[in-house]
Formats: C-alpha cells, structure tokens, sequence
C-alpha cells in the first residue's frame, strides 16, 4: 500500500491546545496526496475536557483521510477508554519477533555474531541500542543504562498514576526474577486482571500467564544493585518485604545480594532470623560472619535468638570452633528464646547439621523441650541424619555402605542457589560408596557431580567442606587408578580432623595417604602409616583395620625378596575359614606374590564368595595395581567372572605377560646388586654404587663380570680358571679361584642368613638371579622382543623398546684386563652387532610413522656406536634429509669415502652411493663440502 507525506508530533509535555494547534496546522501543511499520515507520539494524560478536544480533532483528521497513528504509556487509560479497545495495539504486539531482528539488525548495524537478542526480549528501543556493542566480550553498560531508563520510566509513570501495579511492579525490580506465587506467599495479593495488563502492556518484566513466571531485563550484578537501590529509593519497605519473599523462597543467594545492596544490617539480620539454617547451608558463612561483626561493632544489643543461631552454625562451616562454642553456650543460656522464636523445622536441621560436629567438645545445641520437639521435623535434617549415618558407618563401621543412596541433584536450571552444602555432603558420601562399595563407572559418575566444587567452596572460605570435597575426589582418583590430582587432600583432611578431634576420619586420612604414599613407591611411607592405623582403630571400626591390614600386607609384599615372600607363604594356614575379604585377598596376594598358583587356586575356590564380593571389587582393584607383576597369578582368576568390576587390573595383565615389560618394569627386591657391563663395570646395591677396596681389584671385577654374562647358569670352574689364569695350572688356578671367590661374597656382604648371590653345585659357579641382575638381561629381554616378536605389537611399542634399549646399552661391552678375554670380545661384537639390529628396526619403523624425532634420536645412536656399518650411514642419509639436514648428509658421506679409502681401501657399497646420489640430485642448488 503506497502512503503520502507523514507528519510527526512528540506530545509529551503538551497541553491540549497546543498539540490541537499542532494538528490542525499538520493538516494545511501536508499536501493533499493519497493516505497521508500523522503520528502523535507520547500521548500527554490530558482532563477529560481537553482530552475529548484532541480526539474530537484526530477524528476530524480521519474523516479527511489522514492515517493516525497515537502511542501512549498503559497508565493513560483515560485515553484508551476514549478511543476504545478496537482500536488498541498491545504494547506486547510491538515487540521485535525472532523473524524481524534479521531487518533490525541491517537497519541499525548490528553484528550477526553477537548473541544478545535475549538480553533485550524483543523491546525495540533496547535492540536500537545493540548497535553500540562490538563485541561479545563487551560490558553491555550502555544496554544497561537503557534497561534503567525503561524501568524508571515505568516506575515513574505508574507512581504518577497511582497505579495499583506500582507496587507489584517494585517487588519484581527487587527481587529480578521469580514467580507470582512468591509474593502471594508473603502476603501481596495479585488480581487476575492485574496479572493480565501485566502481561498484555508490560513485557519488559519477562511475565508468563501460564507459569507465573516473571523474569526483569539485565546482565550483571551492577544492573541488579541499580534496580534494587532505585526501588529503594522509592520505598525502603519493598525491598525488606522483597527480601523476606526471596528467603521463603529459599532464594538465599538472591537474598544476601538484595543485604548487601540496600538493606539495613538489623533488617538484614531479621532476615536472617528467619531461616538460619537455610543460609549456613547455601554457603553463606562469611556474609553472616561478617554482617553479625559489624552488628556486634556498632550495638551491644542482643542477637534474635534465629541469628545466633545462624551465628553459630557459620562458624562451623567456616572452621572457626572457637566462635562455634561461644555461640553455642550462649545458647544453651537462651534456651527459652529458642523455643519462642526458632520455628521447629529449623531447629531440627539444625541439630543435625551440628551432629557433623558430633567429635568436637562444646558445640551441642541445648535439648528443648519435648512439645517443641515433636514438631521439629523437615526433609534436610532426615537427609543430613541418613548421610551422617552412613559416613559414621564408613569411617567407624563395617563400611557397608551400600544401601545409602543419595537424591539426585538439581538440574542447573532449577538450582536456587549456587551452593548445596546438604547435596555436596550427600555426594562426597555417594563417591566414597561408589569408592568402597561401587564400580569404577558409576563411582566416575559420582565424582563428576563435585567438578568445580573445590575453587567455589574456598573462595567462601568454607574449609571444612572444601577439605571434604577435596578428600572424597582424591579417594575417587585413587579407587579409579588415576594419576594423583591433589597430593595435599589427604594431609589437609586429616589436619582438619584433627583440629575436630574426629579420630575415625583421621584414620582414615592416614590410611588413604599410605595407599597414595604405595602408589608413588614410598613402600616404608605406607607401611608405617598402615601399621599406625592398625595399631589406633578400635576393634569395631571392621572396614578401617581391614583397609590397613591390606596396605601393611601390600607394602611387605613389595619390600620383600622373592625367598623371604615364599617362606612366610608356606607358614600360611590355608584351611581358616575367612568371611572378611580384607583378610581373604591378603592371603590371596600373597599366595600369587610367591607364585604358589596351586594354593592360590584352591583358596580361591573355598573362599571365591568372599573374594568376588561387588562391594570389595574397587579395594581388590587397587591393591592389585600396586603389587604389580606380584599380583598377576591372582589377576588371571578374576577376567572371566566380573570383567566390568576389575576392568583396571585386568587389562595389565596382557602387558605384565611380556617377559620383558616384567624384566625391565619391575620393582627391585632390596638388598638387591646390579651389575652394569655396557660401558664400563659398574656395581650397585639397593640402587647405591658400591666403593669398597675389593673393587678396584682386577680380579674381582673380572669374575664378577665373568659370572654375570652366564647368570643363572652354572658355569664349571675349570672354564673360569682357565679363563682367568690360563697361564697356571689347574692345582694352583682352583686356589686362586677360591680367594676370589671368598673376597666376591664378602664385596657383596653375604652371610649365611642373608642374601645368597653367590650359589654353587657340583663344581659350578652361578649368580643368584633372584638377587643379581644386569644391564645384560635387560638387553636381551629387549632386544628379543625387538628383533623377535613379530606379532602383536604396534609400531610405538616397538619404537619405544628401542629407545629403552638405547638407554641400557651406554657403551661397549666391559673387557677385563687380565686373563683369557676372548669370551668378552665375541660377546662385544655379538652385543654391538644386535645393538645395530635394534636400531635399525627402530629406524625404519620411525620413518614409516613419520616420526622423525624418534628417528633422529635412533640414528645418532646408531651412529654413536658404529658408523662404518654400510646401512647404518645409508639410514642416517635417509633420516637427516627428511629432516632438511642437507649439509650433513654430505658431511657425513665424505667422512665414509675418507674411511674406506685410508682405513679400508675399498669403495662404498652400491647402495650407499646410489642412494648419496638420489638425495643430493634431487637438489641442483651447489652443496656446501
């Protein structure tokens, strides 16, 4: 439809007859075209004389064939009544739909990539504002400042107009969300046909017919505290009642910010009074312990019995025990107030709450009387009692805790507050179930519900629910077989219950520091602690002493050499009937620790109900991870049965099945030598190099060498004589083999009660092979695997076997100076030569993977050892031109030629030249030499 010329009049502030002056000379001042337009905007409230006046010409201008079109405030109902609900246009019909913001957007220049159309709810002044805003980032406080100006206005409007909505309108600018049921709750009765011009003539209060829902306009605590301070201004009374509306709403959080904002301390404190309990377990200490401080500054008046109250249980949650005892004898004094003013529900929350505190001297609540009581029951304190109940059995108990179970938590959309001390004590309980009692999975479940917990609840300074949190997502990653996250959890815990004289969750503490301390190897860290746990729990506390008696056993089993592990293996009585798993695994382990797998099997058999018990599975888990390899009997009788339960130690097994992995992985026994031969002759015992006198001697050295290249095998001492001293006979070569001998056990300090590292039979010598080790077998069980296995194992775990390798071999093979040392240099060049193999292996796989980090790092070594072999240099060409190191390439094929021409006389293979001239040909720039 096509329209003529429009005229616009702004009539706010006019009188009557001058906007009628203003319309009558619009109408000689508009040319006669088709349709033309008059828009009168902010529409004055006028009298009824010279409001019908102005109609009765905006009549007259229509029957000329003018389009008018009038904007006014909802509050000018004189003039809507004039002109009739026909012709009414909502001001909720104004607002800018999803589908019209794309034109807005083109109109005013609006970024498409910023997301903050909700922001405004479709109102058009504040979209005409978005044009200021460049960035999602921005701070949105000229959006701000129109969104106060709307409310001001309105606020303004309805206030001249004694408007009945004016005082509904305050409480939803106080309290900034809600429902209409909040304030019906309070006292403040809203009519239905309040509630509908609400909806129909102000959508900027967010308000939804069908749900009661309203929702004001702004981001930020910065517009909030402007909306609070200027309804305060209005009314001092709107907001404490708003304040009470969002305490019985249980909005805490939304309470404290309208205290700090704008409320008076004793108003504030009388808000408190209300529901204590509520705001100590939204995580509200430190408000509370600050506004009763300053109360406390300024008056000597008395505290309402409900803030003392609240005084005291803040103090709990803050760790302040001295504050708590203080506020608890007071009010033991003021008992009667209690009963007068506490409502009973919640003092029954919070006696229960102070039950967590059940160890601390001086912090009981007074007993009211029996009437008072009797009504003195609410949902939080049934769930603060069944969670404490089922802590107390954890820590004290049997710690079966299987039957307790948590409610599941709020979505976030329907959370109140931003802080649930009630549900985060319920789900550190739920993790530490699913910890000792659960599966691996739904204990991952658990945990994810206290992510993000610990920097909230310690920016509060709430200590003691921190350290809780903090201990039960470290028992969650050391039941799962996590990595540590937090070393200190523990620690801090177990100072925390100290300072709570809680002797149950001290033990406890100190038990989980030992597992953790066993995890990391600390094995005398852990067995002290165990032992210490063992030695203070009462007889009653069954899940404590069976935990520690696990970790002692653990902790033995890893500190013990093989002999001495199968001589307490044998003293076992294996026709006990057991019924506690704690007792039946550590038999089991051990029996599997000394690879006694017959006994092992018929325990298992007698005791497999006990042993496969679902709620010991995590315990059974753990203790199996720490023993490592010493475990693996036991490991392959649980795979088939409950796969899911023990997943994290079942899957080490296929790893621990590698001769090498538990060669080279292995924990070390103590009082255990190693002797290194790989670049030198090097002596070490409990991981300590040995500097006595009888090592300097060749002939120990020799010896020691001699019997290390045949460990475990017997080798007849007629070999080693003629070996060592070929130019004697054998009379006198056996008596000097015999004082080298004698001096060899003494270096290794073996008695007849100890360690046996030297062993004989007939007329051979050995090496204990459960007490002496090397960097020789090392290398074979590696270089086996590298050269040999073929099947079963990727490209990585190859490569990285020969890194490892690398690592062992530090040089070649140790030579005595004395004697026959034939033996000693074909092994050298047999080592050297397999050394080579490896690399090369290693080499290849690496370049195929494109890891040329991994290559370089192989070939240098390579190099390193052997750099004459022909296919060794052709690899290392290969390997320094992907890597773009052109020059070397050169360099070290010239540093060939010149080998070969004056050591060798003979020319490079085939190969090694071809494959010289296909790197640098590929280049035609000139080659530095």
């Amino acid at each position: 439809m096509t329209r003529g010329d429009v005229g616009l009049i702004d009539a706010q502030g006019m009188r009557p007859a001058e906007l009628g002056e203003r319309l009558r000379r619009l109408q000689c001042d508009i040319a006669p075209t088709a349709s033309p337009v008059v828009i009168v905007d902010n529409m004055p409230r006028f009298g009824k004389a010279g409001l019908q006046r102005v109609v009765d010409t905006l009549i007259d201008l229509r029957d000329q064939g003018f389009e008018i079109v009038v904007s006014c405030l909802p509050t000018n109902h004189e003039f809507i009544k004039v002109v009739g609900e026909s012709s009414l246009i909502p001001a909720r019909s104004l607002l800018v739909q999803p589908r019209e913001y794309a034109q807005w957007a083109r109109l005013y220049s609006i970024s498409a990539s910023l997301d903050v159309y909700h922001l405004t709810q479709g109102v058009p002044a504040l979209i005409a504002m978005l044009q200021s805003i460049s960035s999602q980032e921005a701070d949105g406080s000229a959006l701000n400042a129109g969104i106060l100006g709307i409310y001001e206005a309105i606020l303004n409007s309805l206030q001249q107009a004694r408007d009945g909505l004016f005082r509904i309108v305050c409480f939803m600018l106080a309290m900034g969300s809600g429902t209409i049921a909040d304030l019906e709750a309070c006292g403040v009765r809203v009519k239905p046909n309040v509630l509908l011009q609400l909806s129909r003539d102000w959508p900027v209060f967010g308000f939804a017919v069908n749900t009661g829902e309203f929702k004001c306009l702004g981001l930020g605590a910065q517009i909030k505290r402007s909306l609070q301070q200027m309804v305060a201004r209005l009314s001092s009374q709107i907001v404490s009642h708003a304040g009470r509306m969002l305490v019985k709403a249980s909005r805490f959080d939304d309470a404290v910010e309208l205290c700090e904002n704008v409320l008076e301390d004793n108003d504030a404190i009388a808000l408190l009074a209300m529901r204590p309990t509520g705001f100590v377990l939204s995580g509200h200490g430190l408000f509370i312990s600050r506004l009763l401080g300053r109360h406390e500054a300024s008056t000597e008046e008395p505290l309402e019995a409900g803030a003392l109250l609240a005084a005291c249980l803040a103090a709990l949650t803050l760790g302040d025990l001295r504050l708590a005892r203080a506020a608890a004898l007071e009010l033991r004094k003021r008992a009667y107030d209690m009963e007068r003013d506490v409502d009973p529900t919640e003092w029954a929350c919070a006696c229960a709450f102070v039950a967590l505190w059940d160890s601390c001297a001086g912090i009981s609540l007074p007993t009211l009387s029996e009437h008072f009581c009797r009504g003195a029951r609410s949902s939080h304190a049934d769930r603060l009692e069944a969670c404490i109940a089922a802590y107390d059995r954890l820590m004290a108990g049997d710690g079966n805790i299987a039957a307790y179970s948590a409610p599941e938590p709020l979505p976030q959309n329907r959370r109140c507050n931003g802080v649930d001390l009630l549900e985060i004590l319920e789900s550190t309980v739920e993790v530490l179930k699913q910890a000792f009692c659960g599966r691996p999975e739904d204990l991952g479940e658990a945990m994810s519900r206290l992510s993000g917990l610990r920097d909230v609840l310690l920016e509060r300074r709430l200590l003691p629910c921190a350290a809780r949190v903090r201990m039960a997502q470290a028992v969650g990653h050391l039941m799962r077989l996590e990595p540590i996250a937090d070393e200190r959890a523990f620690v801090d815990a177990n100072t925390m219950a100290v300072r709570q004289s809680d002797l149950p969750t001290q033990l406890f503490c100190l038990a989980a520091e030992g597992w953790q301390a066993l995890t990391l190897g600390q094995v005398m860290n852990a067995q002290f602690r165990g032992q210490q746990v063992e030695k203070l729990a009462d007889k009653s506390n069954i899940f404590l002493r069976g935990w520690a008696h696990l970790l002692v056993q653990s902790a033995q089993l890893r500190d013990a050499s093989m002999i001495t592990v199968r001589e307490q293996a044998d003293l076992l009585d294996l026709a006990t009937q057991v019924k506690d798993p704690a007792w039946a695994w550590s038999t089991a382990l051990h029996l599997s620790a000394a690879r006694f797998d017959a006994e092992l099997s018929a325990w298992f058999s007698m005791h497999r109900s006990v042993l496969l018990d679902s709620s010991f599975a995590t315990r059974a888990c753990l203790t199996m991870s720490v023993l490592g390899d010493r475990s693996d009997s036991a490991r392959r009788l649980v795979p088939l049965r409950h796969p899911s339960q023990y997943r994290g130690v079942i899957d080490e097994v296929k790893e621990v099945e590698s001769y090498e992995t538990m060669l080279y992985l292995g924990t070390p026994d103590v009082g255990q030598v190693t002797i290194n031969l790989f670049g030198g002759f090097h002596v070490l015992r409990n991981g300590h190099t040995l500097t006595d006198e009888v090592w300097k001697r060749k002939k120990a050295s020799a010896l020691a060498a001699r019997l290390v290249l045949s460990i475990d095998t017997f080798v007849d001492r007629r070999v080693i004589s003629e070996e060592m001293w070929p130019e004697m006979d054998y009379a006198h070569a056996r008596k000097s083999l015999y004082t080298a001998l004698s001096s060899l056990r003494g270096a290794l300090s073996q008695r007849k009660d100890g360690p046996q590292y030297v062993v004989t039979q007939a007329d051979a010598i050995s090496f204990n092979g459960d007490y002496v080790t090397s960097d020789i077998r090392r290398f074979d069980a590696l270089a086996r695997e590298v050269l040999l296995r073929k099947t079963g194992r990727s490209a990585q775990e190859v490569i990285d076997d020969c890194l490892k390798l690398e690592e062992v071999y530090a040089g070649p093979l140790f030579i005595p100076s004395i004697g026959n040392t034939q033996f000693f240099v074909q092994l050298r060049r047999m080592y050297q030569s397999k050394f080579i193999d490896c690399m090369i292996r290693g080499i290849d796989l690496s370049v195929e993977a494109g890891n040329t980090a991994s290559a370089t790092w192989l070939v240098e070594a390579a190099l390193r050892q052997e750099a004459t072999r022909e296919d060794v240099i052709r690899r290392a060409m290969a390997v320094f031109d992907l890597c773009g190191r052109r020059r070397e390439v050169v360099e070290l094929y010239n540093s060939h030629l010149h080998y070969l021409e004056h050591e060798v006389h003979a020319l490079p293979e085939e190969k090694t030249r071809i494959a010289y001239e296909q790197i640098i040909g590929r280049s035609k720039a000139p080659v530095m030499l």
